[in-house]
């Protein structure tokens, strides 16, 4: 499925044309829009997804949106007049780009002694080793990123349930009406697929389960900061950070619009900090290794 960045075709004038990917992924994020500035219930939200995902014709498309306040598709004209203006104003700031490059490089050879070269110079020097507790490939920005793309491909939307990041893999609950519990999670592992679906069991991801969260409106960079800093801020540097099986995870759910639950413990959360999806500490909890 398409990436839903990508701009769809014009909905105005086009009706009786088979819809894409891309128009059906553009349709679909307009709908999580509605949902999370309160013009669609839960109910509402999902059954406009349903329709949307297996939407055949553009006609089809624009029934799902045609009384929610949505921007209007930018039509194919004038995104290949703004893409043609951009690609002049790109090829001239490389070439004006270039030439400064080059004459920097030509008055420096020229202007500056050689010198020994520092000690953060040196390559390496900068390296830093990653904190045991998270130093797993998840918790970076690219790893968060990536779980955001595969939920958006896989479900069609970002607005889910929550998700538990881990070290190595994540796992997400969506909500899922063939699913005797309403719900379901899959587990994610990076480089790979959505796979082990359950439908019991698994930890909450909020204190209510009608809740929803749109994971695609996380600062995955501040977070990736902020989940670098957790053990210092949670006192849990120094020997607690040695043991590779120390339980720790990330959970994101839908309390308070969206919070991030950054901890230790793999039943409960011990020592621990919230923060909002854009990355903003909410509190600190230090608590040690039992609370």
């Amino acid at each position: 499925m398409a990436a839903r960045d990508e701009q769809p075709r014009d909905l105005r004038g086009a009706a009786d044309l088979r819809a894409r990917d891309v128009d059906r992924v553009w349709v679909m994020a307009r709908v999580d829009e509605a949902f999370t500035d309160g013009q669609l219930t839960v109910d509402e939200h999902l059954d406009r997804l349903a329709a949307a995902r297996v939407a055949t014709t553009i006609r089809e498309l624009d029934l799902v949106l045609r009384d929610l306040q949505v921007p209007v598709a930018p039509s194919a004209h004038r995104r290949g007049e703004r893409r043609a203006r951009v690609a002049v104003v790109v090829v001239a700031i490389a070439v004006v780009v270039t030439i400064l490059a080059v004459a920097i490089a030509w008055f420096s050879a020229e202007s500056v002694p050689d010198r020994p070269a520092a000690a953060d110079d040196r390559p390496g020097a900068a390296a830093q080793v990653a904190d045991r507790l998270v130093g797993g490939p998840m918790f970076s920005a690219a790893g968060l990123d990536e779980v955001v793309r595969a939920t958006r491909e896989k479900f069609g939307t970002t607005v889910i349930e929550g998700v538990h990041f881990y070290r190595d893999k994540a796992v997400v609950r969506v909500p899922e009406a063939v699913s005797p519990t309403g719900a379901a999670w899959y587990t994610y592992s990076l480089g790979g697929a959505f796979h082990d679906r359950e439908v019991y069991g698994g930890q909450a991801v909020s204190s209510d389960a009608a809740l929803r969260v749109d994971v695609a409106r996380l600062d995955t960079r501040r977070l990736a900061e902020l989940i670098a800093s957790s053990p210092e801020r949670l006192g849990l540097t120094g020997a607690a950070n040695l043991s590779p099986n120390v339980p720790f995870r990330v959970t994101v759910g839908g309390d308070d619009g969206g919070q991030v639950w950054i901890g230790v413990n793999d039943i409960g959360i011990d020592s621990h900090l919230v923060a909002g999806l854009d990355g903003a500490i909410l509190g600190v909890h230090r608590c040690g290794w039992g609370c």
